[in-house]
């Protein structure tokens, strides 16, 4: 009997703790961080993440977009003048802020990761839309980009640039 209900207890805890469990593209633990499951295209792998799920209105929310190189040789990019990645933020199918935003001085980068290297990108989002206005309380979802204009000297097309992004992750902010 103790061998029962130890059993049925165990099967309780376990089923508790995997609430929220179930599919999707990121995992999330509770409000712990919240990272995307690794996308890959070729020898490079994105990811997006954030330290938590949910987010008081008004909070800053920091965001990390990370590249990988899976490769056993560097790749290589020109980077344009201003930033070589992007966080999109959508609520629902509406465009709400891609950023980091401002910055550009005007100079093309050579940008190298090394095979087995990771480039770690970072920035935050300070509940701003686009128009500079405050978003309001809801579910976000995001996105991390990668937006070279070369790969190891060859020009990227328009065939390349989607492959070159994180799965997404959400996100909540509450009143």
């Amino acid at each position: 009997m103790k061998k029962v209900v130890l059993l049925l207890a165990l099967c309780i805890i376990g089923a508790i703790g995997c609430l929220g469990c179930g599919g999707g593209n990121s995992t999330n633990n509770a409000n712990g961080p919240v990272t995307s499951t690794p996308n890959a295209s070729n020898s490079l792998v994105f990811t997006v993440s954030t330290p938590h799920g949910t987010y008081t209105r008004g909070a800053a929310i920091p965001l990390t977009f990370t590249v990988t190189n899976t490769g056993t040789q560097a790749a290589n990019f020109t980077v344009g003048a201003c930033f070589d990645f992007a966080v999109q933020i959508k609520q629902g199918t509406q465009d709400i802020w891609t950023g980091p935003t401002g910055g550009c001085g005007g100079v093309i980068r050579n940008v190298s990761i090394g095979a087995g290297a990771t480039q770690v990108y970072s920035v935050n989002w300070d509940q701003l839309d686009s128009a500079g206005t405050m978003v309001l309380p809801g579910a976000y979802t995001l996105v991390g980009k990668f937006t070279p204009s070369t790969l190891d000297g060859v020009l990227i097309g328009a065939s390349l640039v989607p492959t070159f992004i994180s799965n997404p992750i959400s996100i909540t902010i509450t009143p």
